[in-house]
């Protein structure tokens, strides 16, 4: 690997931090620790369902933090690397997760761009679908990888990224100075969905984030129909916070939400259909033969609305 030769004024390795969110214990680590250049680098492993059963073999420089399962797991988690990292003093914090394939310049290639672009605050790398190399067909994590990943379509080097898309958490890295200074953290009352609102929050203030395909990474996506059917729907009940819920005023929310359930069902199938669309014209862009793959999109967006109007009837405010 090429050496990074940067001055004192610019970003190093050594002011970095790798945090990776481990929630799978059959997940080995050192499998995905083997592909990545680690010298140099603080490694951060917050295992979030107190499970362990692999034992690290690489000698990095790492602290492991066991954490209790919770339905709001991922989002605190995430905070608890960003106060880790402010906290010590680092430039730099990378968040990637257990489930992915990184390839050996990945930590490497982030830095590059984070120097090139110094007023980003935040760089995201491309998401393929584990379908692409998968040897056998599997209906559901070709779905899943077309329905999450759309955000994250590998084309470009460089290309900012505006609004509503936002960027991977699984591939992530951020300037801690840009954090701290806007006082920007992950929202702890959403299930999931925690990362399209920690962008909201980056436009908020006016803070340029890109996506760049020299930082891809590969996703081990869902392979039978209760997982995918689960992460969908919960997408679905997250996107009521997020899509809508974050736009009442707080003091009118009884009154605006009653409205919401009184008219939304009234809106859902043109909804449905233009999320649909939303989510698959990055794909037609990339291939026209993906406009097959509307009706699917359609069913599965139809019952994510669906779900987003029963988080509806909870009348739960998560906004300050």
């Amino acid at each position: 690997m090429a050496k990074f030769n940067l001055s004192k004024k610019t970003l190093v390795k050594k002011k970095s931090l790798l945090a990776i969110l481990h929630h799978n214990p059959n997940n080995d680590l050192n499998i995905l620790l083997e592909k990545l250049d680690l010298k140099n680098i603080e490694f951060l492993l917050i295992v979030v369902d107190g499970k362990f059963k692999f034992k690290i073999k690489n000698k990095i420089n790492k602290k492991i933090i066991f954490q209790k399962k919770s339905k709001y797991a991922i989002p605190i988690n995430r905070n608890l690397a960003l106060d880790f990292a402010i906290k010590k003093k680092y430039k730099i914090l990378f968040f990637i997760d257990s489930d992915i394939e990184p390839n050996i310049k990945l930590i490497f290639n982030h830095l590059k761009i984070h120097e090139k672009f110094s007023n980003v605050a935040a760089v995201g790398g491309s998401v393929v679908s584990s379908s692409n190399f998968s040897k056998k067909f599997n209906l559901w994590e070709y779905l899943d990888g077309k329905l999450s990943w759309f955000q994250a379509v590998k084309n470009e080097d460089y290309i900012f990224v505006k609004k509503p898309y936002h960027l991977p958490t699984c591939n992530l890295s951020i300037k801690l100075n840009m954090i701290k200074k806007n006082k920007i953290k992950f929202n702890q009352k959403l299930f999931t969905g925690e990362d399209a609102f920690f962008f909201e929050e980056f436009r908020r203030k006016n803070l340029k984030f890109l996506l760049s395909s020299k930082c891809n990474v590969i996703h081990h996506d869902r392979k039978n129909f209760l997982s995918f059917f689960s992460h969908h729907m919960k997408w679905g009940r997250h996107q009521y916070y997020t899509l809508y819920q974050s736009k009442f005023p707080k003091k009118f929310f009884y009154l605006v939400n009653i409205f919401f359930i009184l008219f939304y069902p009234l809106i859902l199938i043109p909804i449905t259909f233009l999320q649909s669309l939303f989510v698959i014209s990055p794909w037609i862009k990339l291939n026209f033969a993906n406009i097959f793959l509307f009706p699917a999109f359609l069913s599965v967006h139809f019952s994510k609305s669906v779900f987003t109007y029963i988080e509806a009837l909870k009348f739960k405010y998560i906004f300050k």
